[in-house]
């Protein structure tokens, strides 16, 4: 029988008050860490996670030991698997990778030493190469449509101005949309496919967008220089963006037409990136080149930000990747000076698992009733499946105030009384959740 909820002011599971958010939910797990077998050390390298969870790595060796060019390898579930792309001579590659909806991956990246900026992409019978723009500058990104095409922006050396690119039928349509860039450029696709350009232009950061008539565009920020941008949209839509500048590590959401700006590290590095789960929980992987370390920064939905160090061997953190695996895990590839590292949030080693046998139906729903709420509520769930669930409730600053309970259920709907006598009036954050998925509530307590 499940009892009354009394929920208590300050008082948590094991007489523990206020604490914070963990880091990571499952207490159980713990970052996991590998160094594939890579033909060198990486220059630059991104990572994905394919269709079954597994590691795709794209790279740029060192030419001290080996051959030089673009490199794939893959993890397939039993082993890792390794190609050359495109043989590049004394040049740096530093590829973008995405993947289609067929499950292939494609790529793009700069052959610097004949300044070609150039696109690569794999069907069924093997890997295709093909040159986009003869006088590469210093940066470019790739983004994906709904239907698999390739949309691009990236800057000229000769001018330093950031341009638009997109592959059709007859090849790949190009147009100037900035002027007076220095580097980084970034892209994304909206819901209906439209590009979201953001590109530092002398310390102002701007966002272009295209809305299906003309270019839009306005300003994010004119606080400092930024060293590198990630960005993407959430299934809301939001756009979010972090930004390696002079300052630290800063995030900026667009919500409806006002950026919002939020300090996440005071620590800066090179470069970053960024994923946002089907929860809204946002992930971020930087380079904190003062320490020389990989750190790890999470927000959940409407908690503070959440920063540690993953790893601190006194390497800076060259091109980290971060991706999430279908239950929500952060992975993590980045390279160092002489090596690479893999790592990811789990119980078990890479391999013994496959995620593609996991099935996850619906999370259910979680509501509380009324909301604002006085002195009683009620709470209603409908739990889809059977497991062990702890509702958790946090304040706006990311404070856990207490645990409400922490039951088993079976599937099925439940109405449970709440009393919220000790709770202070404000606006809390009430959250249910199991060792597979979280569920939210945004709950007015009146006084």
């Amino acid at each position: 029988m499940i009892p009354v909820l009394a929920l208590s002011s300050g008082l948590a599971l094991g007489n523990v008050s206020f604490d914070l958010l963990p880091l990571l939910d499952d207490a159980s797990d713990t970052w996991q860490r590998l160094t594939p077998p890579l033909s060198d050390a990486p220059v630059t390298c991104s990572m994905l996670l394919d269709q079954d969870g597994w590691p795709m790595i794209c790279y740029d060796p060192a030419i001290a030991s080996g051959p030089d060019g673009l490199f794939f390898i893959r993890y397939d579930g039993a082993q890792w698997l390794e190609t050359m792309i495109d043989s590049l001579y004394l040049s740096s590659a530093a590829g973008c990778m995405e993947i289609s909806s067929d499950g292939f991956p494609v790529i793009l990246y700069g052959d610097y030493y004949n300044t070609a900026l150039k696109f690569a992409w794999l069907d069924g019978t093997g890997w295709n190469v093909e040159t986009v723009f003869t006088d590469l500058g210093n940066s470019y990104e790739m983004a994906l449509s709904s239907q698999g095409i390739p949309h691009i922006s990236f800057t000229d050396k000769s001018d330093n101005n950031v341009y638009y690119a997109v592959r059709g039928a007859g090849g790949w349509s190009i147009e100037m949309i900035g002027s007076a860039t220095t580097w980084p450029t970034i892209i994304a696709l909206d819901q209906y496919d439209l590009p979201h350009i953001v590109f530092e232009a002398s310390v102002p950061l701007l966002h272009y967008w295209y809305d299906g008539l003309v270019w839009q565009s306005e300003t994010v920020t004119t606080y400092q220089y930024t060293e590198d941008l990630a960005m993407c949209f959430d299934n809301q839509e939001n756009l979010h963006l972090i930004a390696q500048e002079s300052g630290g590590l800063y995030y900026y959401v667009k919500t409806d037409t006002v950026w919002l700006e939020e300090a996440v590290d005071s620590y800066s590095g090179d470069e970053c990136s960024i994923a946002v789960g089907s929860d809204g929980t946002i992930h971020v992987a930087y380079d904190d080149s003062y320490n020389s370390d990989l750190r790890y920064a999470r927000k959940i939905l409407f908690s503070t930000w959440e920063t540690q160090v993953v790893t601190w061997e006194g390497y800076n953190a060259f091109s980290p990747s971060i991706d999430l695996d279908s239950l929500g895990n952060p992975y993590i590839f980045h390279s160092q000076f002489s090596s690479s590292e893999l790592v990811w949030w789990g119980s078990g080693p890479l391999g013994n698992h496959t995620v593609s046998s996991i099935q996850i139906p619906n999370a259910g729903y979680m509501r509380i009733s009324p909301n604002p709420a006085l002195s009683e509520a009620e709470l209603h769930l409908n739990i889809e499946w059977e497991g062990d669930y702890q509702l958790l409730v946090f304040d706006l600053s990311g404070r856990r105030i207490n645990y409400g309970f922490c039951e088993h259920f079976s599937p099925g709907e439940y109405d449970l009384p709440i009393t919220l006598n000790d709770i202070p009036g404000g606006i809390y954050i009430f959250m249910l959740k199991d060792d597979r998925t979280s569920m939210y509530e945004r709950v007015v307590v009146l006084d």
